[in-house]
């Protein structure tokens, strides 16, 4: 089956004009980035077949939405799982997704967090909030609030917003680590600052409990923290 699908893939390469296909990945995406669907289709397709992952991930994409070709959602799962298998984290998330929420396939929350964790597990902040997310909700396995809270935390450091916020309420209440309300005071605010809509409503209260005092040192360590490179 794998030997039939490249040997469709290649077919597929071959209708295109070799003048028409970038060398490398970068100058494949300033084709797509232009719109020019069907030159960078092209692109994408001979650097798949070379065993490019991120061509790959990016061909499937284009196959799934219909972007420079037919609309084909079976051959762009294939390539999303042949991408993911590779180590891509974006086909990782990906496949994690759909999985989650039924896209193109029954929902199946196992496979969900499996994917998420691969791609967690490689450092991509999204993936590592969303493991969180299913430690806390107990979505494909079971509830664990320390596990979550650890989750939260890597996605946190990278910067995302939801998964300071989700971090907030876990220090505001208690769960899966200490209460502290100055750490929940201080997660929110960095949620706020990076435009969560909830933290930006719910900041004020999560700095009620702290003196003023307290408050301002906080809001200084937020500011700087934001000021920091990542």
């Amino acid at each position: 089956m794998k030997h039939l699908f490249i040997s469709i893939l290649l077919l597929l390469i071959a209708t295109f004009p070799s003048h028409a296909a970038a060398q490398t990945l970068a100058q494949a995406d300033s084709m797509y980035d232009r719109k020019d669907y069907t030159a960078s289709f092209a692109s994408y397709a001979r650097l798949a077949e070379q065993g490019s992952a991120s061509a790959q991930q990016r061909l499937a994409q284009m196959y799934e939405k219909g972007e420079g070709t037919s609309k084909d959602v079976p051959l762009a799962l294939k390539l999303y799982r042949m991408s993911a298998d590779k180590g891509n984290v974006d086909a990782q998330f990906k496949l994690g997704y759909m999985h989650e929420f039924g896209v193109h396939m029954d929902k199946d929350l196992v496979q969900a967090l499996g994917w998420y964790r691969k791609a967690a597990e490689q450092g991509d902040m999204t993936a590592q909030y969303f493991v969180g997310v299913a430690y806390e909700q107990a979505k494909g396995i079971a509830k664990d609030e320390g596990q979550a809270a650890q989750w939260h935390r890597k996605a946190a450091d990278q910067g995302d917003a939801e998964a300071q916020y989700a971090l907030a309420r876990m220090y505001a209440d208690g769960r899966g680590v200490a209460r502290n309300d100055e750490q929940a005071f201080f997660w929110s605010l960095l949620a706020a600052l990076g435009g969560n809509p909830v933290a930006e409503r719910q900041v004020k209260k999560f700095g009620a409990p702290l003196t003023p005092a307290q408050r301002k040192l906080t809001q200084d360590k937020a500011a700087g923290w934001v000021a920091k490179p990542l």
